[in-house]
This record gives C-alpha cells, structure tokens and sequence, in this order.
C-alpha cells in the first residue's frame, strides 16, 4: 500500500511473473520509483498507525459495498 496524490493505493499480486525480467526484485522496483519509496517509508515510519492485512481490508471493501 501506498499513498498517491493524496489517495491510498493498495497493491494485489496475483501473478510471480513479469515481463521485465531485471526488475524481478520488489527492492529494485521500489527503489526506482522515488514517490512509491517516499510513501512506503512515510507508512513504515508512523508506528501508531493502525495496520491491516489484506483479509481484513477485503472485509472492509466487501462490508462498504
């Protein structure tokens, strides 16, 4: 998850595959994109925020709907 414009965006992997086969480290991935790694560390360094897993956040969605 991460935040964009002032929205929380949160990310699914369904596939291990990728097209860009050098790019297969999550580091690498985060790294090259300064606003993803600004936000994930934004995230991480605030630790009185509230966590989630991902089933709890499907709950949510599922329960707004």
């Amino acid at each position: 998850m991460f935040i964009s414009d002032g929205k929380l965006v949160s990310l699914e992997v369904h596939e291990n595959t990728s097209k860009y086969p050098q790019m297969d480290s999550l580091t690498h991935i985060i790294e090259s994109y300064p606003e993803l790694k600004e936000s994930l560390n934004r995230y991480k360094n605030q630790t009185n925020m509230k966590r989630y897993t991902a089933k709890e956040l499907k709950e949510y969605r599922h329960d707004k709907r």
